[in-house]
């Protein structure tokens, strides 16, 4: 197995298997919504070759974090 050849899950074929994991960077804007950032960010790490990038998760929240808001809705009590 080699760092830069291909990867095969089930039907999906990664060009090399490099990748780029989720992480909380709070980049959002105070409104909640993606900007040129977050875009500029992904991007980047496109257009310079990565095999996978798992996008982070957004909320709405001062701290502008998924994390602290996960408490919030029923069921995902911490």
């Amino acid at each position: 197995m080699k760092l830069l050849e291909p990867l095969k899950i089930n039907q999906m074929t990664i060009p090399n298997r490099v990748l780029v994991p989720a992480m909380v960077t709070r980049l959002s804007g105070e409104d909640g919504f993606v900007n040129d950032a977050i875009i500029d960010r992904y991007a980047g790490f496109a257009r310079g070759g990565v095999g996978l990038i798992v996008v982070e998760a957004c909320a709405v929240h001062h701290s502008k974090s998924g994390c602290p808001m996960t408490s919030s809705f029923p069921g995902t009590a911490s």
